[in-house]
């Protein structure tokens, strides 16, 4: 199963993030809603398959935080999906932003997240697997 490490900035609403996530198929190991830097260390431990950024509140922290942790040769392959609520679309500028900062990075709906999610497994999978 899939390891995910979920941020969300607001403390409030993180379970509910967690639980979408977890009902699409993943583990959650870990979770962040407050520093960007805690997020990093914990990610940095716990070494999760994906990292799931809700991007309905502070999407430009949400961004940072992404970046700033595939900085780092260990999280250089980490998976990242961002999850925006068709309810408060990302503005234009802040998704040109997000593909700027992280190019491979993937915008999602949480009604696509389960799809997503699987996909990034079976692409972990298939880079674990050993040549012939």
């Amino acid at each position: 199963m899939l390891r995910a490490f979920v941020v969300h900035w607001d403390a409030v609403e993180l379970d509910a993030k967690i639980e979408t996530v977890v009902a699409a198929g993943a583990h959650v190991v870990g979770a962040e809603h407050a520093n960007g830097g805690r997020a990093l260390q914990a990610v940095k431990e716990l070494k999760p398959d994906v990292l799931v950024v809700w991007l309905a509140r502070r999407p430009g922290d949400g961004r940072v935080t992404a970046a700033a942790i595939r900085s780092y040769g260990w999280a250089s392959e980490l998976a990242v999906l961002f999850v925006e609520d068709p309810a408060e679309p990302l503005p234009k500028g802040s998704r040109a932003k997000l593909q700027e900062v992280l190019a491979d990075a993937l915008v999602v709906t949480p009604a696509m997240l389960a799809v997503w999610l699987s996909k990034v497994e079976k692409a972990r999978l298939e880079r674990s697997r050993p040549s012939p």
